[in-house]
């Protein structure tokens, strides 16, 4: 097997690891630009284009990602503006990975299995973080709010 049928067959392993990073809110943007960068390089980006663009949520993306761009035109601070672009710069970029390739041995089932399992272990590190905190530091503010989230904010 070639190494285009290999990228062909296994195009979804982006997805599964993407969304188990998702809750460590670490990795995630590697991923994508290393799945976008094999997909120019290894698929058929004259038919995903095509697809891109025939996509209806292709639109939606980047109707909300352009209207970000609009509004900070009218922001008062322009530091937290550009800060907001840059968040939704994955609306540009989970369209190309998502709408361009055709996923055969994928399943959503696994894509949520996968989420769930990375959200289940953030919780644990959290949790015995918390705990380690209390207990050995008499530290009680890890048991609250955004003390208790190490990765990301509640």
């Amino acid at each position: 097997m070639n190494i285009k049928q290999q990228y062909t067959t296994h195009n979804y392993i982006p997805l599964l690891l993407m969304a188990l990073l998702l809750p460590f809110n670490f990795g995630v943007a590697i991923v994508l630009v290393i799945s976008l960068v094999t997909f120019f390089v290894l698929g058929n980006v004259k038919e995903g284009m095509r697809e891109l663009v025939r996509n209806k949520w292709t639109y939606v993306f980047l109707s909300f990602f352009l209207l970000h761009v609009i509004l900070y035109f009218f922001s008062n601070n322009e530091q937290e503006a550009l800060t907001a672009i840059e968040i939704k710069l994955g609306f540009l970029a989970f369209p190309l990975l998502i709408f361009t390739q055709e996923f055969k041995r994928i399943d959503i089932r696994k894509i949520f299995r996968f989420f769930a399992f990375g959200a289940v272990i953030c919780a644990l590190f959290n949790i015995m973080r918390a705990f380690y905190f209390l207990l050995f530091f008499s530290e009680s503010k890890y048991l609250f709010y955004s003390e208790f989230s190490f990765f990301m904010h509640p």
